[in-house]
């Protein structure tokens, strides 16, 4: 996956948004705006964490990307801690990473997926990327994520649709068929 800095952004994403909640006090938002090829993918990733779960504790979801990718979203992060000491408590900050450079918003071929963190995540995902980064240079780079196995499960159904042509893929989540699992 490729890269753009794009800097702040807003809520609105130009292209169907998949939502995942990787906390129930959040306090970032950090967006990753994709092809569908790149979300396809990324379903396919977190159905098998999903299926492969035993049930304890939480899903670990996690997203590969290049490192010219990588080094935008850990910028981007750090952007983010930047921020997070100058911002109310209930307020959200958020940041995005383009990881298609080809990517246009005025493309309908774009899927964003937004994880929304707490702070201590935040802080966390920071530490980690810059950590890897120190360690090492040109290479794949990964960013893991935890998540209720019901919020995994919405997670792959929203990509699903949203691969499939949806404009809300969050409207295409089956809760029966979540909670049912």
């Amino acid at each position: 996956m490729m890269a753009s800095d794009t800097g702040a952004i807003d809520y609105e994403s130009p292209f169907p948004e998949c939502r995942v909640l990787a906390t129930t006090d959040p306090h970032a938002l950090v967006r990753l705006d994709m092809n569908r090829d790149q979300a396809a993918w990324f379903a396919k990733q977190c159905q098998r964490a999903t299926d492969r779960h035993n049930g304890d504790g939480l899903v670990t979801l996690g997203l590969t990307m290049q490192e010219p990718t990588y080094r935008v979203f850990a910028k981007q992060i750090e952007n983010l801690v930047d921020l997070s000491s100058n911002v109310d408590g209930d307020e959200v900050i958020s940041a995005q990473v383009v990881t298609d450079r080809e990517l246009d918003p005025e493309d309908s071929e774009g899927i964003s997926v937004s994880v929304l963190l707490n702070e201590s995540q935040l802080h966390d995902v920071h530490g980690n990327a810059q950590d890897a980064l120190a360690q090492s240079a040109g290479h794949l780079h990964r960013w893991e994520f935890g998540v209720s196995q019901n919020g995994a499960e919405m997670l792959v159904q929203q990509l699903v649709a949203a691969v499939k042509g949806a404009d809300e893929p969050l409207d295409h989540v089956d809760i029966e068929e979540v909670d049912d699992a």
